[in-house]
């Protein structure tokens, strides 16, 4: 979920989740693009993690995936 605006135009993004998984967070390009790109790997401890992307956000999608 969007949190809100970091500093320097980043934009910041909640994962909630289960607890104790590793989450691959990707991102695609454009709305409704079947291709989706690796970002990043959060470890998701509490239930919530946070993560941000500087690389002009505003045209991206992203997703959540447990990693097995």
């Amino acid at each position: 979920s969007f949190v809100g605006m970091g500093s320097t135009n980043t934009m910041v993004w909640a994962v909630h989740g289960q607890p104790n998984c590793l989450y691959l967070i990707e991102k695609s390009d454009h709305l409704g693009e079947t291709v989706w790109h690796p970002l990043t790997v959060l470890t998701n401890v509490t239930g919530s993690v946070m993560f941000t992307d500087t690389a002009n956000a505003t045209n991206f999608c992203y997703r959540a995936r447990i990693l097995d």
